[in-house]
């Protein structure tokens, strides 16, 4: 993967698709004017918000929890959303994921100054084994998000000399290996070019 044609610094999945209409997201997925998925997923509650159309007044990238804010009252502020599953709610609370599944995965979530944290890992674990994790913090978060798992999980991250690649791989019963060594080919994804100051 390589950010060098957008000029972004970061790049990582914008929610889970499916593998039978790989293009079209499995939760609402919109851009400006174009809407990959208009539909509102009913039990999905937390939205990734980006491109604020009042840049003064809002965050540049955040995660609203759908049980504390309505999506009617944040649906003008941005031109970008993205909808996925709850790991942590607005206080920090855990969710119960019943699916019983290990898998690489990619999370984003906010700590206690509100900055946005991206974590990725590699080795499978569950949902709720990574909820745990992240209760485990130094900072407390919240507003935590699922944004996939499995050898389709990508962060890519290129900033000054650093640059940071990593993929998923094994996920239970579908892909139960470790042996993905690349970038797979993802339909939709967020990209953030870092302002010069």
């Amino acid at each position: 993967m390589s950010g060098d044609t957008m000029n972004l610094n970061i790049v990582f999945n914008a929610g889970m698709y499916d593998l039978g209409k790989p293009l079209i997201s499995r939760g609402l997925l919109k851009n400006g004017n174009h809407d990959n998925q208009f539909s509102y997923k009913e039990g999905w509650n937390v939205m990734f918000a980006i491109n604020p159309l009042d840049s003064v007044n809002a965050p540049d990238a955040v995660v609203y929890d759908m049980q504390c804010v309505t999506f009617d009252s944040i649906r003008s502020k941005y031109a970008s959303f993205a909808q996925g599953l709850r790991m942590l709610d607005c206080s920090g609370n855990p969710m119960n994921w019943k699916k019983n599944q290990s898998c690489s995965m990619l999370v984003c979530a906010h700590d206690d100054q509100e900055n946005l944290i991206i974590l990725f890992n590699r080795s499978p674990f569950s949902q709720n084994q990574m909820i745990g994790f992240m209760k485990q913090f130094p900072t407390p978060l919240h507003n935590a998000i699922y944004m996939e798992g499995g050898p389709e999980t990508s962060l890519y991250v290129s900033i000054g000399d650093f640059c940071l690649q990593k993929v998923g791989s094994y996920v239970s019963g579908t892909y139960p290996k470790d042996t993905n060594e690349t970038f797979w080919r993802l339909p939709n994804v967020i990209g953030v070019r870092v302002k010069n100051k």
